[in-house]
């Protein structure tokens, strides 16, 4: 299963890239970009049907956020944002991309 998250986190950075974002990169099996000025916090689930991928508590994702920012002192002022990124597979490589922007509200960082 890991092997296919990785794939997965490698398949939804490019398509990050293919939609603007920048600065894209993997950390600690998320996603951290920049997109309109914001520093975005990406989780990326892998399912076989749509629906919530809300698995994941909001406290370790802003944990994740506070560690990597403490790590990047000049993304400090930056308003965040946290995306979740669902992967629906679809047979062998084929996958429909589901993106959900702003799935958590950023106020308390």
């Amino acid at each position: 299963m890991e092997k296919m998250q990785d794939r997965a986190i490698s398949a939804c950075m490019k398509y990050l890239e293919s939609t603007g974002f920048r600065a894209v990169r993997a950390y600690k099996g998320h996603i951290v970009a920049q997109d309109d000025g914001e520093v975005v916090f990406v989780t990326v689930a892998v399912t076989d049907a749509f629906g919530d991928i809300s698995g994941e508590s909001r406290s370790k994702r802003e944990n994740l956020a506070f560690d990597y920012l403490a790590r990047h002192e000049e993304l400090v002022e930056k308003p965040v944002r946290f995306d979740d990124i669902q992967l629906r597979v679809m047979g062998g490589d084929r996958a429909l991309v589901k993106h959900y922007k702003n799935c958590m509200r950023s106020d308390v960082i």
